[in-house]
């Protein structure tokens, strides 16, 4: 399973161990899929907030209203996790910099055995490590 977290975020491959990978991800993701649980929450309640007034314009039988109304919550809690994708990557970037492995805030890159403090990948200007 920690395979296709790294996939998703490559920063965690550079934990000095998987256990410290699950960790970060554990403090950068709970708030995140949180939030993403509690848009399709919301999405479902509106829906089942309309559900007469849909059922009534549309003709269409409670079965499928369920059934539309589940897959609207479940796009729904996906589509949040996948704006929250930014900021678990921001968050566990932060880590690594508080462990001492120097990564760009902005794009992730190494930044380690750099002259000058901007990023080649992106050119953003960073405060080297003490």
């Amino acid at each position: 399973m920690m395979r296709c977290y790294m996939w998703v975020f490559p920063e965690l491959r550079r934990f000095a161990s998987v256990r410290e990978s699950k960790i970060a991800l554990h403090k950068a993701a709970g708030r995140v899929y949180l939030a993403g649980y509690f848009i399709g929450c919301s999405l479902l309640a509106v829906l089942a907030g309309g559900w007469r007034v849909i059922q009534s314009h549309t003709g269409l039988p409670e079965l499928v209203l369920m059934g539309l109304g589940v897959a609207v919550a479940g796009v729904g809690g996906c589509f949040g996790v996948w704006l929250g994708r930014k900021r678990i990557c921001l968050l566990l970037r932060n880590q690594l910099n508080d462990q001492g492995i120097p990564v760009c805030t902005r794009c992730g890159y190494d930044l380690r055995c750099l002259r000058d403090n901007r990023c080649p990948e992106c050119g953003d200007i960073f405060e080297p490590l003490a």
